[in-house]
């Protein structure tokens, strides 16, 4: 039995040069929809009061009192006061191989690095890795991308 293959190798090429030209522009979108995604799984896993090493050390007594008084829950170390912090967080690629999490304020930008010392939170643990370097691929190789 045998099968034979033909395709047209003038128009592969042509498709593959089209690819590699639309490449930078097609990373970069991938590494800005990455990034959002990533500052999605931090805000969502501070919301249930985990950082990136498990859950939460709890409110110390003297501040539940505070948050409690304040009519602010003290059951999970969420770290939702006001809401300005988290609300804080963007993301965008800043190169062709990189994007960056930040804070547009740099209030909240200090509040969020004395906040990541006693409670790491700020960061990404292995297995939310895997999941964005599954999101950036398929980001990638997605239509909306390549177009």
């Amino acid at each position: 039995m045998k099968v034979e293959i033909d395709f047209d190798s003038k128009g592969m090429e042509r498709r593959l040069r089209e690819i590699s030209m639309q490449l930078p522009g097609n990373i970069r979108k991938a590494l800005n929809v990455t990034a959002l995604y990533g500052s999605n799984i931090i805000t969502d896993r501070t919301k249930k009061g985990l950082g990136y090493r498990g859950g939460f050390a709890p409110y110390s007594s003297g501040y539940a009192k505070f948050r409690k008084k304040k009519g602010r829950q003290i059951n999970t170390v969420d770290f939702n006061f006001s809401g300005k912090m988290l609300a804080s967080i963007t993301a965008k690629s800043t190169g062709n191989n990189t994007a960056m999490i930040y804070f547009v304020s740099a209030a909240e930008s200090k509040k969020a690095a004395m906040l990541n010392i006693k409670r790491p939170w700020f960061g990404f643990n292995n297995g939310e890795q895997k999941k964005i370097r599954k999101f950036f691929y398929k980001s990638l190789t997605s239509k909306a991308v390549i177009g």
